[in-house]
């Protein structure tokens, strides 16, 4: 697992989620790239929608069970409150 910082959000990717990617795209063939950038494209979605609300997120995980978004317990201010 490697972790990296985006300001104060933390971001890991477990090798195991980085194996079933390269697994999913040998296999799937030319609709690989348009199935991850899909699930890339629902997360930003999820992503957006909790900082919209103000609350940071501390923590992105990318594991082998799915991507996770840890969120902080406190606010930050935005333009959208």
């Amino acid at each position: 697992m490697f972790s990296f910082r985006i300001k104060r959000t933390v971001i890991t990717v477990d090798i195991g989620f980085l194996a079933v990617i390269a697994v999913i795209s040998i296999n799937s063939g030319k609709f690989s790239g348009v199935s991850f950038a899909s699930c890339m494209i629902h997360e930003a979605g999820h992503l957006a929608a909790i900082l919209m609300t103000g609350v940071n997120v501390r923590r992105i995980s990318f594991t082998l069970t799915g991507i996770r978004i840890k969120r902080s317990a406190e606010k930050i201010c935005s333009d959208f409150t």
